[in-house]
């Protein structure tokens, strides 16, 4: 028999292609594994995926999730593309026993309610958040061209995610000693934001920490450039900036942006690689998404061959001890040698770059030993 797993993201709306994006990943994933003999300690069998939509509605993704764990016999979910889902539908997998890896959603408190079901594969808000201040305090000394950056705006959807992360990055820049100009919020829906970039500008920020999806970070793009802010460095927390799609709609627009990312498809061999699979086999530009949705494939996988069962509660046991090691000749696409979960359920170990836009792609360019271009100041 094939053991099922359930992906619950959006696959219709306006974050489609973020969801398709770590569906994509996790299907590669699964026909790798198949392809290789499938779960051995459990006689060969194969995985199996159930793809939920959730149409990136918190109702549609609790119910969805209900659905594949007690119709569809799942034995553990994966998703979700928004902190907003993350968080409702992990309380449904906890009272249902089932694992949860959430490989795209950062909200703090995903991870901080003493859930046994539930883990993550990507930092917290709060890591991210640190990242970039840290990168703000530094970044005029690797290129004076930057200036002194004293002056710092937020500006975020107002959702679990974005609320999270301006919570997290007002507190650090209070921590490194930088005034915070102004906060402002909208929802991720908004086809306009000309009136919140007013805002911004009006505030005279020296940089501008920005919390958005896709669509909506495509939408700021356009506001920022016709209010004439392109010299002021916008840093985006790990959100749509990522897209592959956010550079090939907007072109010289994007160029200059900045996101903090934890994996990058041009920042090492395995990246490369990987990526290069996955274009082939889906004729798309890899993304973080892709590769996390990937990677929690291998982690259950993993999972499932030390355990020798596919029961939820084993499965849940084996997710504590788990690895995935370099070492072993795991495929671990981060700057990390090994892959595990801490009591919380978080990675034991963040693993952050800051990328920029440069000639249409998103590049590292931070911390030094990571960069493979230098930082480019915006004009």
């Amino acid at each position: 028999e094939s053991v099922k797993i359930g992906t619950l993201f959006p696959m219709t709306g306006d974050l489609a292609k973020t969801g398709a994006q770590a569906v994509n990943g996790a299907k590669m994933a699964v026909d790798e594994i198949n392809a290789a003999g499938g779960i051995k300690s459990l006689g060969g069998a194969k995985l199996e995926l159930d793809v939920a939509n959730t149409q990136g509605k918190p109702e549609v993704g609790m119910a969805e999730a209900e659905r594949v764990i007690n119709q569809e016999n799942v034995i553990a979910v994966i998703g979700t593309s928004m902190s907003g889902l993350a968080v409702p539908i992990s309380q449904k997998t906890e009272r249902l026993a089932t694992p949860f890896i959430v490989c795209d959603a950062i909200a703090n408190e995903i991870t901080e309610r003493g859930y046994k079901y539930t883990f993550r594969l990507i930092p917290k808000a709060d890591s991210w958040a640190k990242f970039q201040v840290e990168f703000l305090t530094e970044v005029a000394g690797i290129n004076p061209d930057f200036g002194d950056i004293k002056r710092v705006a937020t500006i975020h959807e107002d959702s679990d995610y974005g609320v999270g992360m301006s919570e997290s990055q007002q507190k650090w820049l209070k921590e490194a000693g930088l005034e915070h100009t102004i906060d402002v919020s909208y929802p991720y829906t908004a086809t306009d934001l000309t009136t919140q970039v007013s805002k911004l500008k009006a505030s005279d920020p020296d940089a501008v920490l920005v919390s958005s999806y896709l669509t909506d970070a495509m939408v700021l793009a356009q506001a920022r450039e016709r209010l004439e802010m392109m010299d002021i460095p916008f840093i985006d927390g790990g959100g749509g900036v990522l897209d592959p799609n956010f550079p090939a709609t907007l072109g010289d627009t994007a160029e200059y942006w900045f996101s903090i990312t934890d994996f990058l498809p041009n920042a090492n061999e395995e990246s490369i690689a990987l990526a290069k699979d996955f274009q082939e086999k889906f004729n798309l530009n890899m993304n973080s998404n892709a590769n996390w949705g990937y990677t929690s494939i291998y982690i259950f996988a993993k999972a499932l061959e030390n355990a020798g069962s596919a029961d939820r509660d084993a499965l849940r046991q084996a997710l504590t001890e788990v690895e995935l090691d370099r070492a072993n000749g795991d495929r671990i696409t981060v700057p990390l040698d090994v892959l595990r979960f801490n009591e919380e359920g978080q990675l034991d170990d963040d693993a952050l770059y800051m990328g920029q836009i440069l000639d249409g792609e998103l590049t590292a360019v931070y911390p030094a030993e990571l960069a493979t271009k230098d930082v480019v100041a915006p004009k």
